[in-house]
């Protein structure tokens, strides 16, 4: 047998190590940016927003649609149904038929049952094991809701996410365990009292009158608004009265009261508290009192904090006790001093009829208020007699009313005072002392008519004024 012929064997071409080794680079290139893309599409997927990723719809059903809405926890039952139809149609409890509901509170609801997201997948197709991990083989609550149409939809709700933001869920008839918002849970999950109306404490910054403030472990402070024809400065100003007397920083103030506005209870805890130290209200940590020109206010007193980010709350005139925002609280947590005026005296010198200067030396300023033939203000000046140069009687009292306060005392301030200013005005109307104490080595404490102190200027500013009413004295009077 004839064997057959072999081939001549093709002799290969010498391949250039260079070109080897961009081939081999080329290939790791494309296999890496391969992986990288395919990386950084699962954790866009995982971590994809609701609208981009339709997995994580879990209902995309219309508000309206929800006829009722049944909600099962090991410490509640909840069922929740609309009476009438359409734009009329006004959500009501089973149980609860005569009590006052906020309505609002149902929109919230309708729109979560029906038009559910989630957060992420946090597994596709879990084992019995996993769901127990989860806490989803015994669900802690269940919330069902039922459409116009008859169909349902049902949600498992398990435990919290390790990081305490999410809470486990799956939706019956589907395999994948979702992670949802806590805050949406917690939405889902309100007990019957969440749907009381709540106290509305809404007031309008420019119409309080009457502020009163008790912070635990610091002084009441009470501050008032004073109506033009009774204020030391001629205008409707705001000054504190308790703990101690001083003007406001108006622009401090307005702050304050804007951070007041937005405090208030958000849903009922406790109908009728049996015992109200539960919720910290026997010392509260903060009892907030504001009322208007009209004769409306409120009082809100606020207890221990609710988790991480809310406190319990009651409203005078109500039994109940409510939950609020944490924002805001913190605020509020304040002294007297954080409100007031940096100014000593915050007076202007045509609201004045006199001033007395009683220290190492001493000067009594008086001004003849009048008006002219149109009705417009005049004045003329005097010091201990003598007439004043108008220009020159508004920088010397600028010199007085003026001072800026250096910083804080924070201590009681004991001593005889070695300068007492008097501002009196409308006939004695109404007066303001203040007496300068040596304080320290180069600064004066100013001592109100109530003997509370609260900052002091240094005693430069005090040389200044001396330094003024000597100029004037030597030359600087008006003699016409």
């Amino acid at each position: 047998m004839q064997k057959a012929e072999k081939k001549p064997e093709t002799p290969r071409k010498k391949v250039n190590p260079m070109v080897r080794n961009l081939a081999i680079l080329c290939a790791v290139v494309v296999a890496v940016t391969g992986l990288t893309v395919l990386t950084v599409q699962l954790a866009n997927l995982r971590n994809a927003d609701p609208e981009d990723d339709p997995r994580l719809v879990l209902s995309s059903r219309d508000a309206g649609d929800v006829a009722l809405v049944q909600v099962q926890t090991e410490k509640f039952t909840l069922e929740a149904y609309p009476q009438g139809s359409g734009s009329d149609a006004v959500w009501a409890l089973k149980g609860y038929e005569g009590q006052a509901l906020s309505q609002y509170r149902f929109e919230e609801l309708t729109q979560y049952v029906a038009g559910l997201k989630a957060k992420e997948i946090v597994e596709d197709n879990p084992s019995a094991e996993r769901l127990a991990e989860f806490g989803l083989d015994v669900p802690q609550a269940t919330v069902t809701g039922t459409f116009t149409d008859d169909k349902t939809v049902v949600y498992r709700i398990g435990d919290v996410t390790p990081d305490d933001q999410m809470y486990y869920l799956q939706v019956e008839g589907k395999k994948p365990v979702f992670a949802v918002d806590r805050s949406v849970v917690r939405f889902l999950l309100r007990s019957a009292t969440g749907y009381f109306s709540i106290p509305n404490l809404y007031l309008a910054t420019d119409t309080v009158v009457l502020v009163e403030l008790k912070n635990r472990g610091k002084d009441l402070i009470r501050i008032e608004a004073t109506p033009a024809e009774t204020s030391l400065s001629g205008l409707d100003s705001w000054n504190i009265v308790e703990p101690f007397e001083h003007a406001v920083n108006f622009v401090t103030l307005y702050d304050f009261l804007q951070m007041c506005s937005i405090l208030g209870p958000s849903e009922m805890v406790d109908e009728a508290p049996q015992d109200l130290s539960q919720y910290g209200m026997d010392d509260p940590l903060t009892v907030l009192t504001l009322e208007d020109k009209y004769g409306d206010g409120y009082t809100l007193t606020i207890g221990d904090k609710q988790g991480e980010d809310r406190y319990y709350c009651m409203v005078d005139g109500s039994e109940a006790v409510y939950s609020m925002s944490a924002y805001g609280v913190d605020s509020v947590q304040i002294d007297a001093k954080d409100l007031s005026e940096s100014f000593v005296a915050l007076i202007g010198i045509k609201f004045v009829d006199k001033l007395t200067i009683d220290g190492k030396d001493k000067a009594v300023m008086t001004i003849q208020h009048s008006q002219d033939d149109q009705g417009n203000d005049k004045a003329q000046y005097f010091l201990d007699g003598q007439r004043m140069q108008e220009s020159a009687s508004t920088t010397f009292y600028q010199s007085i009313a003026g001072m800026m306060a250096s910083g804080e005392t924070g201590v009681e301030i004991v001593g005889e005072a070695d300068l007492t200013l008097t501002f009196e005005r409308n006939s004695n109307l109404s007066t303001l002392t203040l007496r300068f104490v040596p304080y320290g080595i180069d600064k004066y404490a100013i001592v109100d008519q109530n003997n509370q102190s609260l900052v002091y200027v240094g005693r430069d500013a005090v040389d200044n004024m001396y330094e003024q009413l000597d100029l004037y004295r030597r030359g600087r009077l008006n003699k016409d």
